[in-house]
């Protein structure tokens, strides 16, 4: 691996801690397909920091995400030009291939109403500091989902919220963060999709490009890969069951209170930011139904990396030792109220 790809890797994690903020991270791409309402949380037990015995980092976080459809509209549109083909059929492979084009443009829009909120509890004895501080954020806007001809998908979402962080701690700073992308389907089972992410905090905007692909690999598995770095493999024999593989970049940003020695021999407590950055690997179970989808995560993160820091300024850096984590999550699935999601399963792809 050469140094400008590490670098390049690097710089990719400390933007994930950034733009994650307090907020539990959508995983599976496939999910904008499947309106839910959803409640997790992880817990990573404590561990110490390299070169002490002690255990003095921990943490927990507790979400609940809700995607609902609340519009959409689909149209069907007769394409002459496909009407066209079904003239030509001169053999059982003919057959085949005009059952894969439709002689219809098919368009359609779905409006779904998006909000997530919770708490990251954070513990790191080495700030002088043994109890677990909470930060709070709440976030709500809009998806919008575009069907367009030649079963391209654009997709956007924008939100609007808050986190408690070294900025905005103890009052209520507003944060905007927009997305806006397309996923196009090469061929059947295969979709590629790109766009970019902007968030906007504190004064500060901050754009960012996506770009990433699925594909199925008949007959049990399908694969996905998105930059920033996440590579996700799936393996699936029965319809209710699933389990995946997973190597991405990861972090998030909170706030933490810590004592700082004063010129009179006391203790003064200072407000600093925490910036959370590593790479896990994962394993994730799930069982599915019609009207749920559980999923537990265990999973290990390496190189984790702790940063203090006040505004611009580095105040000091931690490295736990490699650890465990682990996740639940169970998501009430709406995806019958979903008119994009009913078109999209016609194309036969192992979602």
């Amino acid at each position: 691996m050469s140094l400008k790809l590490i670098a390049y890797l690097l710089c990719w994690c400390n933007i994930c801690a950034t733009l994650a903020g307090q907020s539990l991270q959508v995983k599976d791409f496939a999910q904008i397909f499947q309106p839910a309402l959803s409640f997790g949380g992880e817990w990573t037990p404590p561990r110490p920091i390299k070169g002490s015995s002690a255990m003095p980092y921990q943490g927990l976080s507790v979400g609940l995400q809700a995607s609902i459809p609340i519009s959409g509209k689909i149209e069907f549109d007769l394409n002459l030009d496909k009407l066209k083909n079904w003239k030509n059929i001169k053999s059982w492979k003919d057959v085949q291939n005009i059952g894969k084009t439709l002689p219809v443009d098919v368009n359609g829009y779905q409006l779904l109403w998006v909000a997530n909120g919770g708490f990251r509890s954070t513990t790191l004895t080495t700030v002088g500091d043994s109890t677990a501080h909470r930060g709070y954020y709440a976030h709500t806007g809009l998806m919008g989902l575009h069907l367009q001809k030649k079963f391209r998908l654009l997709f956007y979402q924008a939100t609007l919220g808050f986190s408690e962080d070294v900025a905005t701690f103890g009052q209520l700073k507003p944060i905007f963060t927009a997305m806006a992308g397309q996923a196009r389907v090469v061929k059947y089972g295969f979709i590629f999709y790109y766009g970019g992410y902007l968030n906007y905090t504190d004064g500060r905007l901050l754009p960012i490009p996506f770009v990433g692909a699925y594909t199925a690999l008949p007959p049990f598995f399908d694969l996905q890969i998105t930059l920033p770095p996440q590579v996700r493999v799936s393996y699936s024999t029965h319809k209710n069951l699933r389990a995946s593989a997973e190597i991405a970049l990861s972090g998030f940003q909170t706030a933490f209170d810590r004592l700082v020695p004063t010129s009179s021999g006391s203790n003064a407590t200072m407000r600093a930011g925490l910036r959370s950055s590593h790479l896990k690997i994962a394993t994730t179970a799930e069982h599915r139904t019609e009207g749920g989808r559980l999923a537990i995560e265990l999973g290990t993160v390496l190189a984790r990396s702790l940063v203090l820091f006040d505004g611009n300024d580095k105040l000091d850096s931690f490295a736990p030792a490699t650890g465990m984590y682990v996740s639940v999550n169970y998501a009430v699935n709406l995806q019958r109220k979903s008119l994009i999601k009913n078109i999209w399963d016609k194309l036969d792809f192992k979602w």
